[in-house]
């Protein structure tokens, strides 16, 4: 339903109020790098964080981008993420990996 569930907190989250928790996160602890903090579906969440913290921080996308190139691709036109999680077995060759890699390398992305 597009909202985000912290079971923990017993808290319930739009993709603003999350992206701000996020964010509060990066200010209040001495964070750099933040893998998949929002869900695969949510780029507009993806770019509105990146916005917000993405020179000071890296916002790695593991199931965002499932090292596929065509949404590689996506998110470095959206702007919603600055690294790439490489998992060969993601796309399943390869080539696909080295492809996604050179596009991310190529927008100035860390591989990770």
């Amino acid at each position: 339903d597009g909202k985000y569930v912290l079971q923990r907190d017993g808290t319930t989250k739009s993709t603003e109020e999350m992206v701000a928790w996020i964010v509060g996160l990066a200010e209040k602890y001495p964070l750099y790098s933040i893998e998949d903090p929002l869900a695969e579906s949510d780029w507009d969440g993806w770019a509105a964080l990146t916005a917000q913290i993405g020179t000071d921080h890296q916002i790695v996308g593991d199931d965002l981008l499932v090292t596929n190139p065509q949404y590689v691709e996506k998110a470095i036109a959206g702007k919603n993420c600055n690294a790439l999680l490489v998992k060969l077995n993601q796309i399943g060759t390869l080539t696909e990996t080295l492809n996604a890699m050179k596009l991310a390398r190529d927008a100035g992305w860390n591989n990770v």
